[in-house]
């Protein structure tokens, strides 16, 4: 009895201290053993799409990105000749043998490139975080390129002495910028050519995303100040918006203009109203920004579900305005002697070193529409609904003494080159506007005007998978044209004489793994395949000293190089998103 009643104490005894939490040995050992919870350093932001993280001990989501792409170009060579001002004093001298001015660079097919590859990479930084006033973005992006080939241009150079060609081997800072509460600072792509469509690679006419630089605009909407979207840069979301700013005056000047020193001689021409040939013209001070504005609508497209463009709607609006100051001053003299008809005040001793600065207006007005088009309603749009869906694009910009918003001496060129293509031939020196001594004590301002239209049709093909992999097609015709000054067009194209010319592009873009317009996820890579036929008219100046009166016939053009060139361009781009 009493061993059983000690057993049953010393049970009960052992019972107790166990549920009573005394440790046992193996109970440590089992803790020992136990890990602790993981903690969590980075997290993952999802409000602002794929790919952004949480920076640990801050409220700051950054998104680390880039592309790396390689351009490979093929095109038929032909011979061509460039006239343009000196590089060394401007002026263009006299007649050589066979009637082409002395400093002209006349390129033989065997000098010409027929291919060529461009290779870039972009890393992309975008930093967000939120304000009582809404996101605040920090984007910067930079650029590494290497040109070689028919990407670097001819090898006499380009028209005016300027990279019109290709870019070059560089390093950049392609853009960096600060948006929030509607506002943009920073070096960024301008209202006035964000507001024009995406064109194609090589078909890149109107200034496009290419083109970046100084800016500061305000954008606002009708619930408040336009935010950073998820799936874009620029602070317009779906809707009606009204954007305003500044641009750096150089953003919108002819590449052909930015070089230094005499952009040229008033034409060397003596007793005419063309003037004398002795006052060499260069760029002036900054005085003004450009200004810019524009009214923009943008809607993603319809359907009867949420993974197809099914039907017919309108996807963007856009109306642009553009100011530009045109400053040009009289650097020196041609000659030891003092300019006739320029203030002897504004010249130092022997030449004339510091002469007047002439200000005029320049302006510039773009229209654009895009209607999303289900051709193919079968095709699902996966993660590239926020892209462009089938759509047919309009554009029209018509430009006045401001020549490069119409893309002309910009971002793609000029009328005879691109980005990697030339058409040969006959090619002139277009820019805004000569201003020529009148002998007189004054000059007149010739300026040009320009006008360009582009239409686009674009068109998934195949259903798109996610990440992005589908077949799209891509047609596109250019068509711009310039007028010179009317002083200019009666003055020999040997001695700067400039007159009429239109280029007509057509283009063809097969693209797989395409996504246009952004998204928010990366597409990881693509293809893009194009063709483009380019055909070039001008008309020759007349060779009348800068006078009206019946048109004596122009120098003829020398070693059979034709007046109305044309070209194919063949190239494959290959792009890896990351």
């Amino acid at each position: 009895m009493t061993s059983t009643r000690k057993m049953l104490l010393g049970t009960a005894a052992a019972t107790i201290a166990v549920t009573g939490g005394v440790s046992t040995g193996a109970q440590a050992a089992d803790a020992m053993l136990k890990k602790a919870p993981p903690v969590q350093y980075v997290k993952i932001c999802d409000r602002y799409g794929y790919g952004f993280f949480q920076i640990p001990g801050s409220s700051i989501c950054l998104q680390l990105r880039g592309q790396v792409q390689s351009d490979n170009d093929y095109q038929p060579v032909q011979d061509s000749v460039f006239v343009s001002a000196s590089k060394k004093d401007g002026s263009y001298g006299a007649n050589a043998v066979g009637g082409v001015a002395a400093n002209a660079q006349v390129v033989l097919k065997n000098q010409q490139d027929n291919w060529g590859y461009e290779v870039t990479m972009k890393p992309r930084f975008d930093a967000r975080t939120e304000t009582s006033m809404g996101t605040m973005r920090v984007y910067a992006e930079a650029k590494f390129q290497l040109d070689t080939g028919a990407f670097a241009g001819p090898p006499l150079g380009s028209v005016g002495g300027n990279a019109d060609f290709g870019a070059g081997n560089k390093t950049e800072n392609y853009r960096t910028y600060l948006q929030w509460a509607g506002w943009t600072i920073g070096n960024a792509d301008s209202i006035w050519s964000a507001g024009n469509f995406k064109n194609g690679d090589i078909a890149n006419v109107v200034p496009t995303d290419k083109d970046s630089g100084w800016t500061v605009f305000y954008t606002w909407t009708p619930t408040g100040p336009g935010q950073p979207p998820v799936k874009g840069s620029a602070p317009v979301p779906d809707g009606w918006s009204v954007a305003f700013g500044v641009d750096s005056p150089t953003k919108h000047i002819s590449k052909n203009q930015g070089s230094g020193g005499c952009l040229y001689y008033d034409v060397s021409l003596v007793a005419s109203t063309a003037g004398n040939g002795t006052v060499c013209a260069s760029l002036g001070p900054l005085s003004v920004p450009d200004f810019v504005g524009r009214l923009h609508f943008e809607a993603d497209p319809p359907g009867s579900d949420d993974q197809h463009n099914s039907a017919f709607g309108l996807g963007a609006i856009n109306v642009a305005g553009l100011y530009h100051q045109i400053t040009q001053i009289s650097l020196g003299s041609s000659n030891s002697a003092v300019p006739v008809g320029l203030p002897a005040a504004a010249c130092g001793t022997g030449s004339c070193n510091a002469g007047v600065v002439v200000h005029d207006n320049g302006w510039g007005v773009s229209g654009a529409v895009k209607i999303f088009t289900p051709m193919w309603a079968g095709t699902k749009l996966g993660a590239n609904r926020s892209s462009n869906a089938d759509n047919i694009q309009l554009n029209f910009n018509y430009c006045d003494g401001a020549i490069e918003p119409c893309g002309i001496g910009g971002t793609a060129g000029s009328l005879y080159a691109g980005d990697a293509y030339w058409t040969g031939g006959l090619q002139l020196e277009y820019m805004d506007l000569r201003t020529i001594n009148n002998g007189a004590g004054g000059f007149y301002n010739d300026k040009s005007k320009a006008w360009v239209f582009n239409a686009q049709y674009h068109s998934i093909l195949t259903d798109c998978t996610d990440p992005i992999h589908c077949l799209t097609l891509t047609l596109e015709y250019n068509y711009s044209a310039v007028t010179p000054g009317a002083i200019t067009q009666l003055v020999d194209w040997t001695e700067g004489g400039l007159g009429k010319a239109n280029a007509q592009s057509y283009t063809a873009e097969v693209s797989w793994g395409t996504s246009r317009n952004g998204s928010t996820k990366p597409v990881w890579w693509r293809l893009d395949s194009e063709v483009q036929y380019r055909k070039l008219n001008q008309t020759l100046p007349c060779n009348n000293n800068g006078n009206a009166g019946v048109c004596l016939a122009p120098t003829a053009i020398p070693l059979g190089i034709t007046k109305d060139p044309s070209n194919w361009v063949y190239r494959a781009t290959i792009t890896f998103d990351y």
